[in-house]
């Protein structure tokens, strides 16, 4: 037995004998009762229908017995506020009183204001038939066996239907063009979409576009309140519990936006082909040679360095010492300063001729690797679901964080792939190759709203089809092959301008080794003026 066999029967006065319970035996049905004198208070609370075995299922039919058009009004009212509502379930209104038919208006404008389209209105006419009234917002056609299928479709086209719809101005998914002051087209993803959806559907749109940095939290906002129909930028339905949205018809996701890496300083090329460890055995078998020199060749500390210091830079030495075994191990010292020296040599001329680009970031991966802080919108918090990056998340009021990457080095910025895709275009940064998070857009629109599964079968159609895929690449082609060709000659490029701050290190090294060179001349002069002055004293 499916769940369309289900009937819920409210009523507010007396119901006829035959829709009693008894009469009814053969359907099965889910009576909710309505006290006449107790029609102003809340009915049927969560709890009482809990261990009830259809409390998942959705009615899709109802039967409201009332007596006056203010009856129907508070029945509605109280069904609303239940467990049982569903603004897509056909509503059967049956008036009770024994004059009947002479206002089915008064009782259909009730449920037109609370856009229950699938509703119907019977009485019995003056010569004692039975009679049947609808209506249709959205034009005059209708079936010819409509009497017997009261539940025809009415939305297959709106006649033209005016949709009151919001949006804020945001290229490249929703941009607007006055044209020739004729007719308004809206291009970018959005726009292309709608425009569609609205031709097919027969509908009319006056749309209200306001400002780029218009916060869409306040939009939606004002589409809850009824104020709009539709928001004309797409939300994702991950963190809109509350919002009636349509049908998921694109998939996007959020993306990391920073700085380009670039290349590599000169002191991380120095640093690539002479390694710390490298470094640091050069000094401790300088250390080593100094200690042999001074305690096996019975030499000073100072000239042990200064020995060094000359088998490093000029690969000689002043003194060879007589043991054989010594001079076996200064050989073998100078041998290493000769390959390093070379090592060094050879690296220090290839600094400037060839140019090391750095990795940029681009997964959720190598993001964290980074330990970057991560500025975010505070509605796609949600969306990051890897414990680490959370960590280093800072929210913001605004979806747009990239100022943050622009002001502060070895910074993040996490938006929407779309967004950020034209961001990184204009103001030269780089958007990651992956998601951090694949994520389902759709259209959020006011709550009961009529057109909703309309709008939903259009949208699946358009999706469907590839049209989405194809217009989100048309829109984005321009920024995406320019990005793309951009990394294209960063990979190809072999040679790039010398400028100032590229030579720089050379002054540094050149000013340390003059200072070395200034130390060793004044330590070796001071023995010579000691040893001069010595003589004078024994001629004097």
């Amino acid at each position: 037995m499916g769940e369309m066999n289900y009937i819920g029967l409210c009523w507010s006065s007396k119901i006829p004998e035959h829709w009693s319970f008894t009469s009814m035996r053969s359907i099965p049905t889910i009576r909710l009762e309505v006290p006449v004198s107790d029609i102003n208070e809340t009915f049927y609370p969560r709890d009482i229908y809990y261990n009830n075995p259809f409390r998942y299922n959705k009615l899709h039919a109802f039967v409201l017995f009332v007596s006056s058009p203010s009856d129907l009004t508070g029945l509605i009212r109280k069904l609303m506020a239940s467990i049982w509502w569903n603004p897509l379930a056909f509503y059967a209104i049956v008036d009770t009183t024994s004059v009947t038919c002479n206002q089915p208006e008064s009782y259909l404008s009730i449920v037109w204001k609370l856009d229950l389209e699938t509703s119907s209105f019977f009485c019995v006419d003056s010569d004692k038939e039975n009679a049947v009234y609808t209506y249709n917002r959205f034009g005059n056609p209708a079936p010819k066996a409509w009497q017997v299928d009261l539940n025809f479709d009415k939305k297959s086209t709106v006649g033209g239907y005016t949709m009151r719809l919001v949006g804020g101005l945001s290229p490249s998914t929703l941009t607007v063009d006055q044209g020739n002051g004729t007719k308004t087209s809206y291009g970018g993803l959005d726009g292309l979409i709608l425009t569609t959806l609205f031709d097919k559907m027969n509908a009319t749109m006056s749309a209200t576009m306001l400002e780029t940095n218009t916060k869409f939290h306040l939009l939606l906002q004002n589409v809850s309140a009824n104020e709009y129909d539709m928001l004309m930028n797409a939300q994702y339905i991950f963190n809109k519990p509350n919002y009636t949205m349509t049908y998921p018809h694109i998939e996007s996701g959020i993306s990391s936006l920073t700085k380009p890496s670039g290349f590599d300083s000169n002191g991380v090329k120095i640093l690539k082909f002479m390694t710390p460890q490298l470094i640091l055995g050069i000094l401790a078998v300088s250390a080593i040679t100094v200690f042999i020199l001074s305690k096996v060749a019975d030499e000073r500390t100072n000239s042990a360095c200064l020995e060094v210091l000359r088998m490093a830079t000029n690969v000689s030495i002043l003194h060879l010492p007589r043991g054989t075994s010594l001079r076996i191990y200064l050989i073998i010292v100078m041998l290493m300063f000769v390959i390093t020296s070379s090592i060094f040599q050879g690296g220090l001329s290839a600094l400037l001729t060839s140019s090391t680009s750095r990795p940029n970031i681009d997964d959720a991966e190598q993001l964290k690797e980074a330990g970057y802080p991560v500025y975010m919108y505070s509605a796609y918090m949600n969306a990051v679901f890897d414990p680490v990056l959370r960590s280093h998340v800072r929210k913001t009021d605004n979806w747009d964080c990239s100022e943050y990457v622009i002001k502060y080095s070895d910074t993040a910025c996490v938006a929407d792939r779309n967004r950020v895709t034209r961001i990184a275009f204009e103001k030269g940064l780089h958007v990651a190759r992956h998601r951090i998070t694949s994520l389902y857009m759709g259209y959020v629109v006011r709550p009961n709203f009529p057109l909703v599964k309309r709008i939903g079968q259009r949208l699946m159609s358009i999706s469907q089809a590839g049209l989405a895929n194809y217009w989100r690449e048309k829109t984005v082609v321009v920024y995406k092959n320019k990005l793309i060709i951009k990394e294209q000659e960063m990979k190809r490029k072999q040679y790039r301008a010398l400028h100032v701050s590229d030579v720089m290190f050379a002054f540094y090294i050149l000013f340390v080794g003059l200072s070395i060179a200034i130390l060793v001349f004044l330590s070796e002069l001071l023995p010579v003026t000691r040893w001069g002055r010595l003589r004078k004293k024994k001629q004097g």
